[in-house]
Parts: structure tokens; C-alpha cells; sequence
């Protein structure tokens, strides 16, 4: 999905819901606008991708077993979030040091959409009723420039937190 709505806001605070003091916040703790946004969901469920120790057909044969169940549950859903940055536009360019300084700070993000309600991605799997905001950690940033652009490319991987 490919939406320009979409904005990201440092809480301050730890843990959900908001108790304690608050920590740092990057842009005084008010949201901030991501141009060129493209958004992905993953849900997958708890999987054990090692091999077992039990062979396939017994002890007689050398193989392992894969994909075994290994808990009852679901991973918590990640989202990526890309985006472009235009350097020669000293906004992008305040907006790339936010990003830096959400990486940075211990409170709980929030992801934003300033879409209307047919922004189908926020929709929750327990409910039909789109939200427009969901509660993130940020568990990585990556940018990545060409040498001979002044457009950088960056990428949050965010994970759901409740």
C-alpha cells in the first residue's frame, strides 16, 4: 500500500498505556509527516524453523524433521515502512534526524494514518472497525543515497506493541 497520510509520533512514555514519566521525545512529541510511504503488514504464527533432534523415519534414516509447532500463539505483527527523502529540501532533511532520533528514544511510537476510513491496512484481525493508530517499536532503521542523487531511501522496521 502506497499512502502519503501516514505519520509517525514519539510518546515518551515506556510502556503502554501511558504510565510513569515521560522520556525523551523526538520532535517535542509532535507527530511527524512521512512523504512517499509505502507500508507492509507480516503476522505469522510461532514456528520452530530448526531442526529436531528426531530423524525422519526413525534413527535408521539421517534426516531431520523441519516446522515443527513450537508454542501455541502468533509472533506480534511487524510493519516496514520506505519512504523517500528529498536532501536538498531542508524539511526532508529535518525529517531524516527525526527518524534518527525515534531510534534513539525509549518511549513506545505511534503509527498514524490521517486517512479516511477506507485505509483498509489498519485494520485490526480481532475487529472490521479501521484505527488510526497503532502502537509501534522501532527495531530498525536503514538508508541507503546513490552518490550522485540527492534522494535518500529509508526504511523502518517496526514492531506492534500493546
Amino acid at each position: 500500500m502506497v499512502t502519503t497520510n501516514i505519520q509517525i509520533q514519539d510518546s515518551g512514555y515506556r510502556q503502554v498505556p501511558t504510565t510513569g514519566a515521560e522520556t525523551d521525545v523526538t520532535n517535542s512529541g509532535a507527530a511527524i509527516t512521512l512523504k512517499s510511504v509505502s507500508l507492509s503488514f507480516a503476522l505469522s504464527p510461532l514456528v520452530n524453523d530448526e531442526p529436531t533432534k528426531q530423524y525422519v523415519g526413525g534413527d535408521d534414516t539421517k534426516k531431520f524433521a523441519f516446522g515443527e509447532v513450537d508454542k501455541n500463539g502468533i509472533k506480534f505483527p511487524t510493519w516496514n515502512l520506505k519512504g523517500v527523502l528529498n536532501m536538498a529540501d531542508a524539511t526532508d532533511q529535518t525529517t531524516l534526524a527525526y527518524l534518527y532520533d525515534l531510534v534513539l528514544t525509549k518511549g513506545y511510537k505511534k503509527l498514524i494514518t490521517t486517512d479516511d476510513a477506507s485505509n483498509k491496512i489498519f485494520l485490526r484481525w480481532t475487529n472490521t472497525t479501521p484505527v488510526t493508530s497503532i502502537n509501534v517499536r522501532i527495531k530498525a532503521l536503514s538508508v541507503n543515497q546513490n552518490a550522485d542523487s540527492n534522494y535518500v531511501k529509508y526504511q523502518l522496521g517496526l514492531v506492534e506493541t500493546n
